[in-house]
């Protein structure tokens, strides 16, 4: 009789263990797809004033965002011409892309209330 208790409580702490990994690792897994959602981001480059260039909303990794920053100043002064300095180029993000979008349709607003054109340039990295 003692010894199928014993087994009885060997299996429920065998049980309890289980459940208690499988809720573990349900945890692990739904944190890593929270750390896994990509930023919505978009960069801007203003040349002399005049003009502010804009590139497309994108998903990507906001740590990335130097990255961004380079080539999308490299694409609007190489591949389009313009003449915006570095210091006046800038990437923003927001956690969804319409946040995103709403950010970068005020920015161009913005643009043209200053009386900057602007110049939706498509670009993605």
């Amino acid at each position: 009789m003692v010894e199928a208790q014993g087994r009885r409580r060997r299996r429920r702490l065998t049980l309890l263990l289980s459940v208690a990994i499988l809720v573990g690792l349900a945890v692990r897994v739904s944190v890593s797809a929270v750390a896994a959602e990509p930023d919505y981001i978009f960069c801007e480059a203003t040349e002399a004033r005049k003009v502010t260039y804009y590139s497309s909303v994108f998903e990507g990794d906001y740590s990335r965002s130097a990255r961004y920053k380079l080539d999308f100043h490299s694409y609007v002064s190489g591949d389009l011409g313009g003449k915006p300095l570095f210091s006046d180029t800038y990437c923003f993000f927001a956690h969804t892309e319409s946040e995103a979008k709403a950010k970068r349709s005020r920015s161009m607003e913005g643009a043209r209330e200053a009386g900057r054109g602007v110049n939706d340039t498509r670009w993605k990295p």
